[in-house]
């Protein structure tokens, strides 16, 4: 089963623009599906491709003994203009300084598009990334509109956030199976999610998360200590969504601090966490100033946290899993849409704290996340507090929960039903 993605309309435009594209993402999201779906039914005439998938063993290894075959076989081909796909480029950093040379060479008629699960190789490598030669891109698990949940506001008025628009009008899926809130937070949005059973949803992803550890960190030796890797990534799996508190993963994991930074690290370089920066500018209170990481999927969090796969884990913290998907929603749409806005969080050193705070470089938006069905003003006093102090930045502050219809908490406070985000 295969779900329409905002970025095949970008993939319409970017063909008619004048770089190349690298489209990072973490692996099983998509990445490959996107880009084949789109050269076999949205290449323009007059165009032809060539596909070089890199984790193809055989493919691989002829690259890799030698990377020239490449430019050989291209102008072996006919004189049409040319899309070339290599799909998981990090796994022969090598090639991009041929790319480079080949779009330098060829970019009226040549074109690339690079797939990447993570950059860490490729810079270990001493690999360049193509500086003023590509566009950048990330594809992310499934969003809500792209799963066909219709966006119910009445108007921009009532919701803290745009919603992307799909290739085409009722593009969404209208046939797709039901895959609602509590399925995204127990099992998450990767594309294969919504069409297989529970028990297999648990097996893939804990399949994933024992992959993730044979083929990013053993192949390409991130940790040398893949022991202390593994209770790292449940631990840090726990605390996803949290400021972690780095000594005590550095006791229970068994490694120093120094090498707990560098996990983290690793984590980001491929995709797997988000960092979440505290809101500091010009703050008029001392604040609390580590960041927050989050797994970029909540079934693939739950799955390395070694929890249970099964509904029954939305018992235990239902409102920090809420809380996490709700984020994850947030950072995968601002991506999707270009637009040049930052996500932070925001706590003080007394506890005054707002779960998210949209920057959009004009104005900022705070954002309270709440599981309860239930809302009270007493709910509001994070909100209140940052609204004093950035008065001059805050339009409208809000209250995301499960309530059934938007109510008006405050004269500058909403609180709106989540699927009105």
């Amino acid at each position: 089963m295969t779900f329409p993605r905002i970025l095949t309309g970008y993939l319409d435009r970017w063909i008619r623009r004048p770089k190349s594209l690298l489209l990072w993402g973490p692996r099983q999201v998509g990445k490959t599906t996107l880009i084949e779906n789109w050269l076999e039914k949205g290449l323009p005439r007059g165009w032809e491709s060539h596909a070089y998938p890199l984790q193809d063993p055989s493919v691989r290894r002829r690259m890799e003994q030698e990377p020239g075959i490449l430019q050989e076989e291209l102008l072996a081909g006919t004189g049409k203009r040319k899309v070339i796909f290599i799909d998981e480029v990090q796994k022969v950093p090598a090639l991009l300084d041929l790319v480079q040379l080949l779009i330098d060479r060829h970019k009226s008629k040549w074109k690339f598009i690079l797939t990447g699960s993570s950059a860490r190789k490729i810079r270990r490598a001493g690999a360049n990334l193509l500086p003023g030669r590509v566009f950048e891109k990330r594809l992310d698990p499934l969003m809500w509109s792209e799963l066909g949940w219709p966006h119910p506001s009445p108007g921009r008025s009532l919701t803290p956030l745009p919603w992307p628009k799909m290739r085409k009008a009722g593009e969404a899926g209208r046939k797709t199976p039901r895959f609602g809130l509590e399925d995204q937070m127990t099992w998450g949005s990767l594309p294969e999610m919504p069409a297989l059973g529970a028990a297999d949803r648990s097996e893939t992803l804990k399949s994933y998360v024992s992959l993730y550890i044979e083929q990013e960190i053993r192949a390409e030796a991130l940790a040398r200590n893949l022991g202390a890797f593994n209770r790292f990534l449940e631990l840090a799996a726990r605390e996803s969504g949290s400021a972690p508190n780095l000594s005590k993963l550095a006791q229970e994991s068994g490694v120093s601090m120094p090498a707990i930074k560098g996990y983290y690290a690793i984590l980001e370089d491929t995709f797997l966490v988000e960092r979440l920066e505290p809101y500091l500018k010009n703050a008029r209170k001392r604040l609390m100033a580590p960041p927050r990481h989050f797994f970029f999927d909540t079934g693939v969090r739950n799955a390395a946290a070694g929890l249970p796969l099964t509904r029954d884990i939305l018992a235990v913290e239902s409102g920090r899993r809420f809380e996490h998907h709700i984020i994850l929603e947030t950072l995968r749409r601002i991506r999707s849409m270009d637009l040049p806005w930052k996500v932070h969080y925001w706590r003080t050193s007394h506890g005054a704290e707002v779960d998210m705070v949209v920057d959009t470089g004009d104005e900022l938006v705070p954002i309270e996340i709440k599981h309860s069905t239930h809302v009270s003003r007493s709910d509001l006093s994070g909100l209140h507090q940052f609204m004093e102090d950035y008065r001059s930045k805050v339009r409208q502050g809000w209250l995301v929960c499960r309530i059934p219809k938007p109510r008006k908490l405050a004269r500058q406070i909403t609180a709106i039903p989540w699927q009105m985000l």
